[in-house]
């Protein structure tokens, strides 16, 4: 558990799972030439599901790749936000979650292989900002900052219903948290209530801990979070810069701050970890095109663009 005071503390968030490579491009692009193996990556046979709001609408669209091709983009019926939605599997369906249009409502949906539920809103969740998912002890957990205060918000939902509203204590943040579990521990990552500092809480299924700063690290979106190979990654844009910057936290101490390459983005990036890689999905910074990076555990690979892809926030996927 990350205790307050302990110099190297442990950071940030994420939605959304992350863009896996396959991404329209030719199988016989190799990883060792900067590229994407796909076979590698998608050995279980299992639908990748890309979510992002289109360039010119609010309407939030959907993508499945099935290991060889991308599908036609699918607009979820009635699906609006006008902030980025997260996306998430759980046993084995794929969960949705978005701030409603002009609403503050916390909407979800689910796919069970062919078709998407209707529209349930959340309780009574409230957020001004985009959610978070997360799969933590078999529950999936969803997270989102309040609308009158900045507090930030969890419940969990085990597979039949969701819980009440938990509070993260002492938790506040000017724009939606992360969530990412690891090291058995669900962790949130979140910027501070304004300020640019970023901050790290660890839940262990009893309580959480107290906050954590991330040293030296200042970012003006939310932070995203993964585990990969039991290290926590935290990805974040920086203060004044477009750059991505990147560190890992091995349980005891912090790395330095780190950029990724020359990728730059005007809005928070996505991380997510597959089949022994992580990947970066990122909006760019001067544009609505949408690039991945893929992290082998020592370098990144260079930025490949999303084919026919477009979306004023970072995509999420899952």
């Amino acid at each position: 558990m990350i205790k307050k005071g302990l110099p190297y503390i442990f950071c940030s968030l994420a939605v959304i799972c992350l863009i896996l490579e396959t991404l329209a491009f030719p199988a016989t692009i190799q990883r060792n030439r900067g590229r994407f193996d796909h076979e590698r990556d998608l050995a279980d046979n299992s639908q990748i599901y890309l979510a992002y709001r289109g360039e010119y609408s609010e309407n939030i669209l959907v993508k499945s790749w099935n290991g060889s091709r991308w599908s036609a983009p699918i607009a979820v019926r009635d699906a609006l936000s006008d902030l980025a939605p997260a996306i998430c599997r759980f046993n084995d369906t794929v969960h949705l979650a978005y701030k409603g249009r002009n609403s503050n409502k916390v909407f979800i949906r689910e796919f069970r292989g062919n078709a998407w539920s209707s529209e349930v809103q959340l309780g009574d969740a409230r957020t001004s900002d985009s959610p978070s998912l997360a799969v933590y002890q078999n529950r999936l957990y969803v997270a989102y900052k309040g609308v009158t205060s900045t507090n930030i918000y969890v419940r969990e939902f085990n597979g039949r219903s969701w819980s009440p509203e938990v509070k993260v204590p002492n938790s506040e943040s000017s724009t939606g948290p992360a969530i990412a579990a690891g090291r058995g521990e669900l962790y949130v990552a979140y910027r501070g209530e304004n300020s640019t500092r970023v901050y790290l809480r660890s839940f262990d299924g009893r309580s959480w801990s107290s906050e954590s700063r991330l040293p030296d690290a200042r970012s003006s979106t939310s932070p995203a979070i993964s585990f990969y190979k039991k290290e926590l990654y935290i990805l974040y844009r920086g203060e004044s810069k477009k750059d991505i910057f990147w560190r890992k936290w091995d349980g005891n101490r912090w790395t330095d701050e780190r950029t990724v390459g020359d990728a730059e983005t005007s809005a928070p990036p996505s991380v997510f970890r597959l089949q022994g890689r992580l990947y970066l999905a990122y909006k760019g910074g001067s544009s609505d095109k949408v690039y991945v990076r893929v992290f082998d555990g020592n370098n990144w690979t260079s930025e490949q663009q999303i084919p026919e892809v477009r979306s004023i926030d970072t995509p999420a996927i899952g």
